[in-house]
């Protein structure tokens, strides 16, 4: 039986809250270009060598995490809420071929909230400027007709804006961390630990 982490927030505290992360170890993985680093959680470094990460879609990913999921007893909490998951195997590492589009923004705050609070949990000693040498830009991707924002590792955008061309393919390294309620709108939150290409 799964449990994830729960949390429940009032949207106008989210900024107080923006106050833990931490350094995680540099760790570079064959065949993987730009420079890879473990999630918060200290997943093996065997992980980048694809050991854990398996072909999925976006959609896939999202359709497992609904399959532990009571959606709708999430929906009916009246309070703007965030789902965490804290256990490994159940944030579906995935490798997903998408097409880059070379496009970055900051993380909104709801979301960097979530990033940080997952971040925090196991290493209550990293600080908000910890967080965002992690975390704070996401990129667009398609996959399909569809694009998604999603959250990168900072150490990885400088290598995407160098190695890789709008409308490259390539293959993202991709966990499921979080899912987020916001003004009625859920909001899976996938993060990016890695990539492969241009493909």
């Amino acid at each position: 039986m799964i449990h994830p982490f729960r949390l429940t927030f009032s949207a106008h505290v989210i900024g107080l809250f923006l106050i833990s992360c931490q350094p995680l170890a540099n760790l570079t993985g064959p065949g993987l270009a730009g420079t890879s680093t473990l999630p918060a959680n200290e997943l093996a470094a065997a992980e980048f060598e694809g050991t854990q990460y398996q072909p999925r879609s976006m959609v896939e990913i999202i359709d497992r995490a609904n399959a532990m999921l009571n959606l709708e007893a999430f929906r009916q909490d009246p309070h703007d809420s965030i789902l965490l998951e804290m256990e490994a195997e159940h944030t579906f590492p995935s490798t997903v071929t998408t097409i880059y589009h070379g496009e970055f923004r900051k993380i909104p705050k709801h979301h960097m909230f979530a990033i940080s609070t997952w971040l925090r949990s196991p290493r209550p000693s990293m600080t908000e400027e910890d967080v965002l040498a992690i975390f704070q830009y996401e990129g667009r991707f398609s996959e399909g007709p569809t694009s998604d924002w999603l959250p990168i590792q900072s150490e990885l955008v400088t290598s995407m804006q160098e190695e890789l061309r709008p409308g490259d393919k390539a293959d993202m390294f991709i966990r499921w961390i979080a899912l987020t309620e916001l003004d009625d709108i859920i909001d899976y939150i996938l993060i990016v630990n890695a990539w492969y290409g241009p493909l």
